[in-house]
């Protein structure tokens, strides 16, 4: 409880409304003391006039303590009320408090017309709230919301709502808002046809090649090779390469087995053009 005291004959209490309302009540409740003489009084009323004297100055050489002060709105609309401490035309206010209709200040606090107590949180009074909260008091400015839509700020009005879409749709951002969209193309499955290559890990995403390239689409259908040594059409025109058996060694020649067989490495004089052979030939032909 809240207690106020008026220690001069130039001190009391008032309280003001916009307009004078008859329907509009007061209490105070208070005691004076000399230090040896202790007397109990009472002041109530209504609104007659704007400001209203609530609890007059004591008389000199007494201070006037004041128990308790009480304000009911008794008319059917809000009135804003401001108790002040009057100070020989010096004012300042105790309390600036809008009541409802029903609705009582007192020094104990302010009190709905079912006696229940007006909670205060930070600048919004949450009882006297009626119909949507508004963004500006930390509200959404909507009475529902659609299950699982997304929620988007939209300044100072009421909240927006992006609704889900269609299954595998994507959140989407165009720079400016959100919207529910279908994602762009993508690979969902890969074949290679006839080219010999086939996806050795997933068929979406990223995919691993696995196989061999084949001459039809620019390969040897070969998937090693020896070092060094020499390859061969295949037998077919699109048949896979051949590997030649072997690199040969030192000094050997590629020979020719005819049409139908692979050539093969051999000695500079098995079947070839031997070195005699060469030096007559050249005595001959004159090279």
């Amino acid at each position: 409880m809240a207690v106020l005291v008026l220690d001069s004959t130039l001190k009391t209490i008032k309280a003001s409304i916009a307009s004078t309302s008859a329907s509009v009540y007061f209490t105070a409740h208070y005691g004076d003391s000399n230090g040896t003489t202790f007397s109990n009084g009472e002041n109530d009323g209504t609104f007659a006039t704007s400001p209203q004297t609530l609890v007059a100055a004591p008389t000199s050489g007494y201070q006037r303590t004041i128990k308790y002060i009480s304000i009911q709105n008794g008319s059917a609309s809000a009135a804003t009320v401001t108790v002040y401490l009057d100070n020989n035309g010096s004012t300042r206010n105790i309390a600036v408090v809008t009541l409802n209709a029903g609705d009582t200040w007192s020094t104990d606090g302010t009190f709905d017309t079912n006696g229940s107590f007006k909670q205060t949180v930070g600048t919004v009074n949450v009882s006297t709230v009626t119909g949507t909260l508004p963004v500006g008091n930390g509200g959404t400015g909507t009475t529902s919301l659609t299950a699982n839509n997304v929620i988007l700020g939209n300044g100072t009005s009421a909240v927006q709502f992006v609704a889900p879409g269609t299954t595998g749709n994507l959140l989407t951002s165009d720079g400016t808002t959100w919207s529910s969209s279908a994602p762009a193309a993508r690979v969902s499955t890969i074949t290679f046809g006839t080219t010999g290559l086939t996806p050795s890990s997933a068929t979406s995403g990223a995919v691993t090649v696995a196989g061999t390239l084949v001459v039809g689409n620019g390969g040897t259908g070969l998937s090693t090779t020896t070092a060094y040594g020499l390859i061969a059409a295949g037998t077919t025109a699109t048949g896979a390469f051949q590997q030649v058996s072997g690199t040969g060694t030192s000094g050997q020649v590629l020979t020719s087995n005819g049409a139908g067989a692979l050539p093969s490495w051999q000695a500079a004089g098995g079947g070839g053009i031997t070195t005699g052979k060469a030096i007559a030939m050249a005595m001959i032909f004159g090279f």
